[in-house]
This record gives C-alpha cells, sequence and structure tokens, in this order.
C-alpha cells in the first residue's frame, strides 16, 4: 500500500544502453538520439567514404531487389532495413544499428551460393557483403557490442515469447504525441529482425537493449511528472493512470504536462502488467524496472 506522501524515486537504471535505438526527450518529444561513431577525424572521414560506397552499392543492386524478393525474401527485407539504419546522411547513421541489421545481411547474402538466383546475382551479394563487413570493423563500438552480445545470447524461447509483449508496447507508444514515430517504427523493425531468427544474439540484444532505452526515457519522464504535482506518489500515481488517456492539452490538477509525460504515464501505468511480464523474463536487464513498478504499487 503506497502512502499518500511517500516520494519516487529517480529510476536506478544509470545511463542508456548502448543499443541499436536510443532516445532522448526534447521539446516534450522522445526522439532517437546519435552517440556519435567514437571515430576520431581521419577515421570518420575514411568512414564516410566507406558509407557512401554501401549507398552507392544499395543503389547497384536495386534492379536485382524483385529477385531477391522472390528467391530470399529474408534478405531482402534485411536489405530494406539496413538501407534505413543507413540513413541519408553518414551523420544519420549509427554503427550500432547498421551492425544490428548489417550482420543479418551479412549472413544472408553469403548463403545466397544455395539458393535459386543466378550466379551473377550471387555474385553481387556476395561482393556487397564483403564491403559491408569492411566497413563495420572500422567501428571499436561495433566490435564491442557484436562480442558481447555473443559472450551473452538471450534464450531463444523466453524470446519467442517476449516477442507479443513488446509488440503490445510498440503499438501503445505508436501515434502519441508525445513519441517521435520513427520510434515505434525502428522497434518494429527491430522485433521483426528478432522474430525472423530468434537465435540470433545480436538481434535479440539490438531489440531488447533498444526496448531498455525507450523504458527507460518514459520512467525518468514519469517520475518527473510526478515530482511536479507537488502531491506525493499515491496521489500522483491515482490520478495519472485516470488522466493519462487525455490529449497532451489537458491539464492534471491544474498544473500543465508535456507529452511525453502524459506518454509516460499511459504506458507506465496502464499497460503495467505487460511491462512486468517482460521484465520478469530478463530479470539482468530490467530489475530497475520491476523495482520501479512494485514502487508505483503496480
Amino acid at each position: 500500500m503506497l502512502h499518500p506522501t511517500q516520494e519516487l524515486e529517480p529510476p536506478a537504471n544509470p545511463a542508456r544502453f548502448t543499443a541499436p535505438l536510443q532516445v532522448v526527450e526534447i521539446d516534450g518529444v522522445l526522439r532517437p538520439f546519435d552517440p556519435g561513431d567514437g571515430l576520431d577525424d581521419p577515421g570518420r572521414a575514411l568512414a564516410r567514404e566507406g558509407w557512401q560506397t554501401l549507398r552507392d552499392y544499395l543503389a547497384d543492386l536495386a534492379p536485382i531487389l524483385p529477385r531477391v524478393d522472390n528467391h530470399v525474401p529474408n534478405l531482402g527485407r534485411a536489405l530494406t532495413r539496413l538501407s534505413a539504419a543507413l540513413g541519408e546522411a553518414f551523420d544519420s547513421g549509427s554503427p550500432i544499428a547498421i551492425g544490428t541489421h548489417g550482420q543479418r545481411v551479412i549472413r544472408l547474402a553469403r548463403a545466397t551460393g544455395d539458393s535459386a538466383l543466378p550466379e551473377d546475382d550471387v555474385a553481387e551479394l556476395q561482393e556487397f557483403a564483403v564491403a559491408l563487413s569492411l566497413y563495420l570493423e572500422r567501428f571499436p563500438e561495433w566490435r564491442a557490442y557484436r562480442d558481447l552480445a555473443a559472450e551473452t545470447p538471450a534464450n531463444p524461447e523466453t524470446l519467442r515469447k517476449t516477442l507479443p509483449r513488446i509488440a503490445e508496447i510498440e503499438a501503445a507508444l505508436a501515434e502519441r504525441v508525445g513519441v517521435d514515430p520513427t520510434i515505434p517504427a525502428r522497434l518494429r523493425d527491430l522485433r521483426n529482425l528478432a522474430q525472423e531468427d530468434p537465435q540470433d544474439p545480436i538481434a535479440a540484444a539490438g531489440l531488447l537493449d533498444s526496448f531498455g532505452n525507450i523504458m527507460a526515457a518514459l520512467a525518468h519522464g514519469l517520475w518527473r511528472g510526478i515530482k511536479a504535482t507537488g502531491k506525493g506518489l499515491g496521489w500522483s500515481v491515482k490520478t495519472f493512470a485516470a488522466k493519462a488517456l487525455e490529449t497532451a492539452a489537458e491539464k492534471i490538477a491544474g498544473a500543465p504536462f508535456n507529452p511525453a509525460v502524459l506518454t509516460a504515464a499511459d504506458i507506465l501505468l496502464n499497460k503495467a502488467a505487460v511491462l512486468k511480464s517482460i521484465a520478469a523474463a530478463y530479470p539482468q536487464k530490467f530489475v530497475w524496472l520491476l523495482h520501479l513498478l512494485a514502487t508505483l504499487g503496480l
């Protein structure tokens, strides 16, 4: 039972997860956050050239993509996700996101020799896979992330059971004024990647760590909103739970709240059972979320 004046401590996770998707609140909206590539200036100049080479490769692959979609549809989807991760400019692509989607492209492209694709198509795809692999090796952060994921793989069966629950949170995030629409879209891409190959430790880590980043941002937003009421935890939880589905223009107890805070209240308070099941499946990653939900009396 919550005491009406009990205060809520900030969520205990200290920092963002290194992940394909990181988020930050800007002007009341959760938006994707790019932490940078970790390269020095000479390394970044070479990486920029490599990025342009990959974009050119993808453009050259366009004529064979219909055949790829027909004979190796998983590879076609992986190439589409990789293209989105690369972005339209070098600075818009995260090495972790490119690597997470690129690793699957590399693996599937290398196996195209056993497909019904023409030999010329196979050669093009495998040449692209080599170029992509060389590009990714430029990034120490990606190499460290890849190696750690391989050392601590998620249980595939647990992941399969968790995917529909993450999809439910993903749907709840969509079309919220407090969330940039690219966030649930990118989370969906990561979920689909993990669903296609639950035994891929990099895909699993990318999904779970990105999900953790979203939840951490929401948790901090809810905490800030509760503190802003000045009326303690019990009153705030009851009021937010009842009001969170209202539009961002509404006021709670006379105090205006930004869209990110209202979205945080909506997700954390009204989807608590789903969040608890996800966190319980991965307590090492989400013990802080279990603690937060317990503190909220959920």
